[in-house]
């Protein structure tokens, strides 16, 4: 995944004019298409996102050893997995590992 701004500097360390990268992301549709034994298709998608959000991604992708755009399709994932959770009127608790349980307020 490419991360691009809008500034013209060729410089590593100069900053980027615009604080809001463009992303593209491609992300798996849900498989319907008009052939019905067609694979599912890609689709890419176009972002934009501040240059905090653009670092967390490009951090996570590495430390993980993943790219970008793997670490929004699981982050999506996540988010629904909660979403679905909060709208069953569920609630979601953690597990310290000195055994303490906290409960996670979801405000989504």
């Amino acid at each position: 995944m490419d991360a691009e701004t809008d500034g013209t500097d060729t410089k590593q360390d100069a900053p980027p004019r615009n604080t809001r990268p463009r992303i593209n992301i491609n992300a798996e549709t849900d498989g319907t298409d008009t052939k019905q034994d067609a694979p599912p298709r890609n689709t890419r998608l176009h972002i934009n996102i501040n240059a905090e959000t653009a670092k967390t991604l490009r951090d996570t992708a590495e430390e993980e050893g993943t790219t970008v755009t793997e670490v929004v399709r699981r982050a999506t994932s996540v988010y629904a997995f909660f979403n679905e959770i909060r709208k069953e009127g569920d609630t979601l608790q953690l597990v310290g590992h000195d055994g303490q349980i906290t409960q996670v307020r979801m405000i989504l």
